[in-house]
C-alpha cells in the first residue's frame, strides 16, 4: 500500500486512521456525565429512604393490611393542609414526631354485640412518652328519605289542619352515647354524648377524655373499647358501624337435573368491613426527644461555579421506590445534593502552618411532614426533621 509513497505520508496516514477511530468508538462526554449523575441520583434516593425508615422506626418499610384506598383516605379524612398554621416544627434533630394517628374501627374480638367497637392505639417508635393532645371519634349517620313524599320526617304529624307552615323539611332528633366496655361486654360509664337533629348524611365528631387514650397506650393489648349507641334511629336514619350492608346475591344452587332440583347448601357470607365505618383521631406530641447524633451548626452560604459546593435539586418520589401503598402524602417533595470542592483553610489566625479541610454539607434544612400506614392499618402523620436540603456550603 505505501510502495509508492514516502514513508513519512504513510506514517502520517496511519496515524490519521488511528485517530479517526478512536474518536468513532469512545464513547460522548455527555454519556458518561450523565451516568455520573444518575449514579449520584440513585445513592442520594438510598440515603433518604434509609433517613426516612430509620427516622419512623422501620428497619424495613410496612405493609399495611387495609382496604381504604388513598384517595378515599385522603378525601374522607381531610387532614393533608399544606397551610395549616398549627403544625410545630419537630423537637428533635433526627427521629421523626408522631402528630396525628388515624385508627379505623375494628371489631371486637371477645364479643359478637355489632355496637362493640375497638381501636388499635400505638407507642411511639422510638420510646418516648406521647401527650394526647385531643381525642375524636368520628361516626357516620345515614339519613335515607322517602321518594313519594320527600318532605316527611321522623316527628308527628300536626293535628291542625288550619294552620299553615312552610314547606321545610324538619330531621330526626337523636343521641349518640359512647361508653366504656365492662369484661362481661355490657355497657359502662358514658363518656360522651351528642344530640342532633339529623336532616341528611352527615359526619359527627365526639370527643372522648384523653386519659382513656393514654391508658390504652400504655397497657399490654394497646386496644381502646367503646360501645356506641344511636337513640332515636329507626328507619329513615341508620348507624354505620364496623360492617357493612349485606347484599343479597342470587343463590347458585337452583340447578335443575332432569325434573328434580339439585339444592346445595348455602355458604353463610363474609361481612366485609366499611370504608365508613367510624374512626378515631388523635393528636399528640412528644414530652420527651432524641437530640441527633450529629451537629447542624455551621456557616451558612450558597456557592456558585461548577467546581464549588452547590446544591442541584432532587425530585423524590415515593411512586418511582415503590412506597406509594404505605405512604399517603405527599406524593414526591424536592430536596437538594450537595456536591462539589471546598477550599482548604487555617485553623488559627497566627498560626498558618496547620490547614483544615472543609467538606460541601447541608447548612440549612427542614422537617417532612409525611401521612402513612403503619403495620396495624392505622394511618399516621409525622414530622421528620431536617430531611428537605434547601442550603449547601463549606463547613
Amino acid at each position: 500500500m505505501c510502495g509508492h509513497v514516502t514513508p513519512v505520508v504513510c506514517a502520517l496516514t496511519s496515524l490519521l486512521v488511528l485517530v479517526s477511530c478512536v474518536q468513532d468508538c469512545s464513547p460522548p462526554p455527555t454519556d458518561m456525565e450523565s451516568y455520573s449523575s444518575q449514579l449520584e441520583k440513585f445513592k442520594a434516593t438510598q440515603v433518604i429512604k434509609s433517613r426516612i425508615l430509620g427516622g419512623l422506626g422501620y428497619k424495613d418499610r410496612p405493609f399495611p393490611a387495609t382496604s381504604l384506598k388513598k384517595s378515599s383516605a385522603c378525601q374522607l379524612l381531610k387532614i393533608v393542609n399544606d397551610n395549616d398554621s398549627a403544625t410545630t416544627s419537630p423537637k428533635g434533630d433526627y427521629y421523626a414526631e408522631l402528630q396525628e394517628m388515624i385508627s379505623f374501627s375494628e371489631p371486637a374480638d371477645r364479643f359478637q354485640d355489632d355496637n362493640i367497637i375497638q381501636f388499635k392505639v400505638v407507642r411511639d417508635s422510638q420510646g418516648r412518652k406521647l401527650e394526647v393532645k385531643s381525642a375524636n371519634v368520628l361516626v357516620k349517620l345515614k339519613y335515607r328519605g322517602s321518594k313519594n313524599r320527600p318532605r316527611t320526617s321522623c316527628r308527628p304529624k300536626n293535628r291542625r289542619s288550619d294552620v299553615k307552615k312552610k314547606h321545610r323539611k324538619s330531621g330526626c332528633k337523636i343521641t349518640i352515647l359512647l361508653s366504656t366496655v365492662d369484661d362481661d361486654g355490657t355497657p359502662g360509664e358514658v363518656v360522651t354524648s351528642l344530640r342532633a337533629d339529623v336532616k341528611k348524611t352527615h359526619w359527627f365528631k365526639l370527643g372522648i377524655p384523653k386519659q382513656l387514650v393514654e391508658n390504652a397506650m400504655l397497657s399490654k393489648e394497646q386496644i381502646l373499647k367503646l360501645h356506641i349507641l344511636c337513640r332515636g334511629c329507626r328507619r329513615r336514619i341508620q348507624l354505620v358501624l364496623v360492617h357493612g350492608s349485606r347484599r343479597r346475591r342470587k343463590s347458585k344452587g337452583d340447578k335443575r337435573k332432569g325434573s328434580l332440583r339439585v339444592m346445595r347448601p348455602r355458604k353463610r357470607p363474609k361481612r366485609r368491613l366499611s370504608r365508613t365505618r367510624p374512626f378515631l383521631i388523635l393528636h399528640t406530641k412528644v414530652e420527651t426527644y432524641i437530640r441527633s447524633r450529629r451537629d447542624i451548626s455551621g456557616d451558612e452560604g450558597t456557592c456558585t461555579g461548577q467546581d464549588l459546593c452547590c446544591k442541584s435539586n432532587l425530585l423524590f418520589s415515593f411512586h418511582e421506590v415503590g412506597w406509594n401503598d404505605w405512604i399517603l402524602y405527599p406524593a414526591s417533595f424536592n430536596t437538594g445534593i450537595c456536591s462539589g470542592a471546598c477550599p482548604v483553610v487555617p485553623l488559627g489566625s497566627r498560626d498558618h502552618t496547620t490547614l483544615q479541610r472543609t467538606n460541601c454539607s447541608a447548612t440549612q434544612l427542614a422537617p417532612l411532614r409525611m401521612m402513612y400506614y403503619d403495620t396495624s392499618g392505622n394511618i399516621l402523620t409525622s414530622s421528620l426533621p431536617n430531611m428537605i436540603v434547601e442550603r449547601c456550603g463549606c463547613r
